[in-house]
């Protein structure tokens, strides 16, 4: 092999810096001449059709007629071949040696050109949103940080864009629907950005948005917020329609150490222009003097997640027959707050529009695996604790190995710990939620669905998501009309066919139990049975899981 090249180390060099364009430098030409190679061709066909195909070196004597390639499988799906060209007038590899340099350079050019697919294809996967044709929020996080890093920030504003009406869109005209208009608003947005000027749209999740735009062009950015024509399919028909979007907006300055610490005032923003009916609210000194007990609250809650002040009770979640048994638990976070426990009423709001919500379902999820942990070893008869996780947790792409991550950090088995989430509200989180429980429920977690029945991908979510338990609403499980029975009733059949176990959550009137099961309910989570338990108090329940009180 000694005289495959001159410069050994120059060809290597060639190879690890191909730019996914061209391969160049003449130590890669010099190898490409010994063995008459004149042009290189790299193809990707998805599900047999041919999906790109890049000329990655050419000669000036290239002749098309005569190739070798090499192919691998770059996924389940998608192939990729490398065609090598040979020159007009070549003689051939006519020695062993030839032979041999032509191995050594067909294949490292193949393996090189498809290590480079492979980890562009994840890096896309990582900062794309396929389905709304835009990249996502790992992006805006890693560019805005970039533009920090650089010191160019302070010319950019960052606004967190809720498309309007989106929950009644969704209801009147169908997940499809709304699907194809949210993806077009998510284009038009994206392209009204200006790239010259350093602009950008990104997905954050379901029908909110995260862009980046000139402090400049602040005025132009509300005026296309109030009304953009989109084009969505519906069974082959083109349908348009008409969107408005609000605003939440942050002008950045040097007070933001990190891209991320913006969405959080971007938040509070939205949630001042969801309250005041504004379209579009700026955070800034003015709001944030006006709303000084909204940022005291925010302050104290961020206080009591790092002192660990946050407390978690657990409500049981009984199994009726001939004895009504406890089978799983819910845990609940408590806030004790002035000297008194607060309710999750009192602080989730503002929790969620500052951006800690996140924190405390994980604070809660830690606390649960530590006390099922120390249950275990003092031998007790541990049921599943199900923990609550906001759906606004599923923007993390990372999130189902993050709470793998701290499950086992316990080194408790997966079966004693559930996640529960409430319904998706529309395509793009059921999306998401499909995508993070199968992950989930492969390892053994249980998969709750809260507050079934009320939202908007019902039906949907039977069918895409592998579940566990399936809470059904409390307005569904009250409503005691003849035609809300039969729903219920349905909706319980068609629940307990799939194999999910039906929990009626919130019925706490003797009549309400008694009526559902004669819908067929057996299982409930009720203050009938018991009211959430402090921590002592749930460890006496599990050792004696069977209460009196039957029907």
């Amino acid at each position: 092999m000694e005289n495959i090249s001159t410069d050994i180390q120059g060809y290597f060099d060639s190879l690890s810096n191909f730019d996914g364009e061209h391969f160049s430098g003449k130590a890669f030409t010099a190898l490409a001449d010994s063995v008459g190679c004149c042009r290189i061709e790299h193809l990707i066909y998805s599900s047999g059709s041919l999906e790109r195909q890049n000329i990655v070196y050419v000669t000036q004597d290239e002749h098309e007629s005569e190739y070798y390639e090499l192919s691998k499988d770059l996924s389940d799906d998608k192939r990729g071949i490398t065609r090598f060209y040979f020159k007009k007038f070549f003689p051939g590899l006519t020695d062993d040696q030839q032979k041999q340099q032509f191995r050594f350079f067909s294949s490292s050019v193949n393996l090189v050109l498809s290590y480079w697919y492979l980890e562009h294809a994840v890096e896309k996967l990582k900062y794309y949103n396929r389905e709304m044709g835009i990249p996502n929020l790992n992006y805006y996080a890693k560019k805005f940080n970039e533009y920090i890093a650089k010191g160019t920030a302070s010319s950019y504003l960052c606004a967190l864009i809720n498309i309007k009406g989106s929950a009644r869109f969704n209801h009147f005209f169908g997940s499809n629907l709304a699907s194809s208009a949210f993806s077009d608003f998510a284009k038009k947005l994206y392209a009204f950005a200006d790239s010259n000027l350093g602009e950008y749209a990104t997905h954050m999740g379901g029908d909110n948005f995260v862009a980046v735009f000139r402090k400049e062009r602040l005025e132009d950015l509300k005026k296309f917020l109030s009304s953009i024509n989109i084009n969505a399919n519906y069974n082959g028909d083109s349908i348009v329609y008409t969107l408005s979007a609000r605003a939440g907006i942050v002008m950045y300055d040097d007070t933001y150490p990190q891209a991320m610490a913006l969405i959080t005032d971007c938040m509070q923003a939205l949630g001042t222009a969801r309250k005041s009916g504004e379209d579009v609210v700026i955070f800034s000194g003015h709001i944030a003097s006006e709303k000084v007990t909204h940022k005291e609250y925010t302050n104290a809650i961020r206080d009591a997640l790092e002192k660990k002040k946050f407390l978690v009770y657990f409500q049981p979640m009984f199994s009726t027959g001939d004895e009504v048994t406890v089978f799983a638990a819910e845990a609940l976070a408590r806030w004790i707050h002035n000297g008194e426990i607060c309710m999750p009423q009192e602080f989730i709001n503002t929790a969620t529009e500052s951006g800690l919500m996140t924190k405390i379902d994980f604070y809660v999820l830690d606390t649960v695996c530590r006390k099922v942990k120390e249950w275990l070893d003092k031998g007790f008869d541990v049921v599943p604790v199900t923990c609550n996780f906001s759906n606004l947790n599923l923007i993390n792409e990372g999130l189902a190995d993050e709470i793998i991550s701290v499950i086992d950090s316990h080194g408790i088995d997966h079966k004693y710990i559930g996640v529960e989430f409430n319904e998706p509200n529309n395509r793009h989180e059921l999306l998401q939620l499909k995508k993070c429980t199968k992950k989930l429920k492969e390892t053994g977690v249980i998969i709750t669905i809260d507050n079934f029945g009320s939202g908007l991908t019902t039906l949907r979510l039977l069918q895409e998501v592998e579940l566990d338990f399936v809470k059904i609403n409390r307005n569904v499980i009250t409503s005691d009309d003849e035609r809300g029975m039969i729903i219920l009733e349905n909706m319980i059949t068609l629940a307990d066919k799939l194999g999910y176990t039906v929990i009626c959550d919130g019925a706490h009137e003797e009549e309400d139990i008694k009526r559902l099961i004669q819908c067929g309910c057996k299982h409930f989570q009720s203050f009938f049975y018991e009211k959430p338990l402090t921590e002592r108090f749930f460890e006496k329940r599990l050792k004696d899981r069977i209460i009196t009180r039957r029907q």
